[in-house]
């Protein structure tokens, strides 16, 4: 729980840092040039951001921590086909993971995906980040072997046995 609020908390206030979202702006304008949506895109502008719902699952040696959250622009896809949406949301998330990449926030093995474009400009996203918890293992796995340990001594304690 820990672990995923903090996350979040990373990625809110670097997607709320306005300079962030002026990087983000522009990326889009540059990733979208020479494509399909460059009209649509030429003065796409990022206000704001809001993070939502953030979860945390753990399994063997790794954790996800998966959140989601809504980019605020004056994007207008209401005149955009099916292909030129899906291009769209292609531009936004190269723009999110070089933005939050550059500010140190998100690892290599992220993954970023736009969820939902609606026509009043909202952007949907989610950001899955794994990590593998090797100080949080090593430590378990010094007390299980803490633990055999004792139990190994206790069990080879001629008195314990004659008890």
């Amino acid at each position: 729980e820990d672990i995923s609020s903090a996350v979040a908390a990373e990625i809110d206030s670097t997607l709320s840092n306005p300079s962030v979202l002026e990087a983000i702006s522009n990326e889009i304008q540059e990733e979208s040039a020479g494509s399909n949506v460059a009209e649509e895109l030429s003065m796409a502008d990022v206000s704001d951001s809001s993070l939502g719902e953030t979860s945390i699952t753990t399994t063997g040696e790794s954790t996800e921590v998966v959140t989601t959250g809504v980019l605020d622009t004056n994007i207008d896809t209401s005149s955009l086909t099916a292909m030129q949406e899906e291009e769209v949301k292609e531009v936004v998330v190269v723009a999110i993971e070089n933005a939050l990449q550059s500010e140190g926030v998100l690892p290599k093995e992220s993954t970023v995906m736009v969820t939902d474009i609606g026509d009043n400009g909202e952007i949907g996203y989610e950001i899955s980040l794994e990590a593998s918890l090797p100080a949080e293992i090593t430590i378990l796995e010094d007390i299980s072997s803490a633990v055999a340990a004792e139990i190994d001594s206790t069990l080879s304690n001629p008195s314990v046995l004659e008890a």
